[in-house]
């Protein structure tokens, strides 16, 4: 029986790297929902759909929903189980935050607050994209939106193709692909990163969703 457990917290995955002049959008109030799929190429390769990252926010506070994906592999038969493995509360004021555990609803005054710098090991693509200058940029369309389309292959023969919603005024307004979002001033849509050799893609989307109302910013309130 061969057993694998893969814990994906992908806090450290995504890493919250937010702009210091967030007082544009302080009153965005709502759930950026981050998915990733991993898609293999040939015999033997698996593709998987990884658990969607939810970053709830308000204001300058943030939780982030953390989940655990455990993958079984019994003689060929592969199942996998996802479930709620920690909170974290983020100050983006501060550039800190708390891992608050399972429990949103316990005191957290006692836990203490941790420099956010130590969270950032995960996708950063400034280096992907700090070697070559050359894009092919064009306008196309994206779930009915006019976006812009960035193609770039890069010096180990990666390729991009990012769907962006491009404001000019500012950069995203939490940027959560660093390197990508502060680099051409928007907000990634989408991503497929293809690899060489068909080796297989990965693709990556977020997505914004306005909220009123949800027992994750019902327990922000309380930790205001």
């Amino acid at each position: 029986m061969k057993l694998l457990s893969i814990f994906l917290f992908l806090s450290l995955f995504f890493k919250l790297i937010f702009l210091e002049n967030n007082t544009a959008q302080e009153n965005k109030k709502g759930v950026y929902v981050i998915g990733h799929i991993s898609r293999g190429y040939g015999e033997g390769s698996k593709s998987f759909e990884f658990p969607k990252d939810s970053i709830f926010v308000d204001q300058e506070l943030v939780i982030e929903k953390v989940l655990r994906l455990d993958y079984y592999d019994f003689f060929g038969i592969t199942d996998l189980r996802e479930s709620l493995d920690r909170y974290y509360v983020i100050d983006l004021k501060n550039e800190a935050y708390k891992d608050i555990g399972k429990n949103l609803n316990q005191k957290i005054a006692d836990i203490p607050w941790k420099n956010q710098d130590t969270t950032k090991v995960g996708i950063d693509f400034f280096k992907e994209f700090e070697n070559n200058d050359i894009y092919k940029i064009k306008d196309t369309l994206y779930e009915g939106k006019k976006v812009k389309k960035i193609e770039y292959t890069t010096n180990t023969q990666k390729t991009y193709e990012i769907f962006l919603q491009q404001n000019l005024a500012k950069v995203a307004d939490h940027v959560l692909f660093k390197g990508i979002e502060d680099k051409f001033k928007g907000e990634l849509l989408k991503m497929i990163v293809t690899y060489p050799d068909k080796q297989g893609t990965a693709t990556y989307t977020k997505k914004f969703i306005p909220l009123k109302n949800h027992e994750i910013l019902q327990a922000m309130n309380k930790l205001k």
